[in-house]
Formats: structure tokens, sequence, C-alpha cells
């Protein structure tokens, strides 16, 4: 394989992995607006892995069913923010919002002792004990602690 047939194998192999992993990500969100979106992104999810697996088999159609999921993609996420898709309403002020957000997740806990509160030096400064007569002098001190 050539050095231009090469770059061009992995150029296609990594489009369609980033369209894979945005609609995957963004996939159960999208269940909330409308159930058809969350199938789709999830059939364009699977699509994308298959091009994948096709393009590093050498299968000629994977070029071309690439071509018609990247083009479906770029079209739908065109019309989601203009006319809007069945069922859904245009977002017109979601042009510059990237194409799927990681999710939120809780924070997670190191393995060093301090991040999670667990050293008694910094569990005293998260204590209430500051917290509470802010919260009494603002309410009118609810728990009769002045």
């Amino acid at each position: 394989m050539a050095g231009r047939d090469k770059a061009l194998l992995w150029l296609g192999v990594m489009t369609m992995i980033a369209t894979g992993v945005i609609h995957l990500v963004d996939a159960p969100d999208s269940y909330t607006e409308a159930t058809y979106k969350g199938v789709l992104f999830h059939a364009n999810a699977l699509g994308c892995l298959v091009v994948v697996i096709g393009l590093f088999r050498n299968y000629r159609w994977s070029w071309n069913l690439g071509l018609v999921i990247a083009l479906g993609s770029i079209v739908a996420y065109v019309a989601s923010r203009s006319v809007g898709l069945p069922g859904i309403a245009a977002e017109p002020d979601a042009w510059l919002e990237p194409p799927a957000s990681p999710p939120s997740r809780p924070r997670r806990c190191s393995r060093q002792p301090t991040s999670c509160g667990s050293d008694p030096r910094r569990r005293a400064d998260r204590s209430t004990a500051g917290v509470v007569p802010l919260i009494s002098t603002e309410l009118g001190d609810p728990a009769g602690l002045s």
C-alpha cells in the first residue's frame, strides 16, 4: 500500500471513529428528545464500526457506506439546527455548541489520602461548624444557636 493510500485509509478510519464516538456519547441524551433520534444515534455508531472494520479488511463498499454515514450525519446536524427534525423543534442557538459534550460524572477520588478528605487535618476544615452560624444568622437563628 502506497503512502498516500495509507494516509487516506487512516483519515477514513479516524473520521469514522470520531463520528461513531460522538454519536455513541450523545445517544443517551437523544432518547429524551425523541426515541427515534436515540436509535439513529446508536445505529450511526454501529454503522461507523462496520465501516472501520470494512476499511481495515479493504472492502470497497466500506468507503461508500462511510460516505453515506458522514453525509447523513452532516445533513441531519444542519437540519436539527435550522428547520428541526420530526417531533423536535429547531435549535438555532445550538450552532456553536459542540456536537457532543462529555457526560457529567461525579468527582472521583485518587489514591492520594488527602484527595477525598481522609486526612483528619483537612476534615476539620470541611466541618459544618463554620457554616451553621452563617445559615442561622441569615434565617433568624432557627436552631437557637446564638
